[in-house]
């Protein structure tokens, strides 16, 4: 484990303490088939029950870093394989947090939970939920602080806009090609008050989006989600109820995204 947490600090990409004391806290062996046990500090993906894989260290540090899950936050984890993400969410929410994993592969969610339960600590901070992601969880709208998916977003939701007031939205999603995981939605120019033109990304929950509206509408104001589309990694801050500043990290492939449709 030392020598791959020093490789991932020498790449740039594991920055944070904390990160780091949760790769120690969750051991990446507990969350292998017995038989890839050995293999568990390489820096590569594997693979693990259900036809999935357990992602690569250093696209998991990669996330935890743009997430930024701290102590008491409320975690939706959507696609939570064999429970090691899980497990290193549960560390950095610590005991007044909770994590709610989902996985929709009923083998998948049992083997996750089998792992989980090595580290008795952090698995009470985890609750399993063995279905889609998808519908999130209503009872708790409002409230998530974080969400990340650890699998490919490609559905899209048909297009929707109220009237003149999405005006921009539209004219900037018309000039898009045909859809493929909003690839590269441009900059809306937004005059502030002082005419500065602000550098932000907009999305409207109905417009062409990966991401499912259950997950925008429950995430909390200031709350931050990171998921895949399109061969990048996505990066979005809920600044109001329906606006979110979006950043795009290229360069990353996951397996697809599982849902009952």
């Amino acid at each position: 484990m030392d020598e791959l947490i020093r490789e991932l600090k020498k790449s740039g990409v594991l920055r944070s303490k904390r990160t780091e004391e949760a790769l120690r806290a969750a051991p990446r062996e507990l969350f292998l088939p017995e038989s890839l046990r050995e293999r568990a500090y390489g820096d590569d993906a594997l693979p693990i029950e259900g036809g999935q894989t357990i992602s690569q260290p250093y696209t998991v540090v990669f996330m935890l870093e743009l997430l930024q899950a701290d102590a008491r936050h409320i975690v939706l984890d959507a696609g939570s394989g064999s429970g090691w993400q899980s497990a290193l969410l549960a560390y950095l929410v610590g005991p007044s947090g909770h994590v709610h994993a989902f996985e929709i592969v009923p083998e998948l969610c049992a083997f996750g939970t089998e792992n989980l339960a090595r580290l008795p600590e952090l698995a009470r901070r985890v609750t399993m939920h063995c279905r889609s992601a998808t519908p999130g969880l209503p009872e708790l709208s409002g409230t998530i602080d974080r969400i990340v998916a650890a699998a490919e977003l490609k559905h899209v939701s048909k297009p929707s806009f109220a009237a003149k007031s999405h005006q921009c939205e539209r004219e900037a999603l018309a000039e898009q090609e045909p859809y493929r995981g909003i690839r590269r939605v441009r900059a809306i120019g937004l005059r502030s008050r002082n005419g500065a033109i602000a550098a932000e990304y907009e999305v409207l929950r109905h417009a062409l989006d990966p991401v499912p509206a259950a997950w925008r509408e429950q995430m909390k104001i200031g709350g931050i989600m990171v998921y895949p589309s399109g061969n990048s990694l996505w990066r979005e801050k809920k600044i109001a109820a329906d606006r979110f500043k979006k950043e795009e990290f290229p360069g990353f492939a996951f397996v697809p995204y599982m849902d009952l449709v």
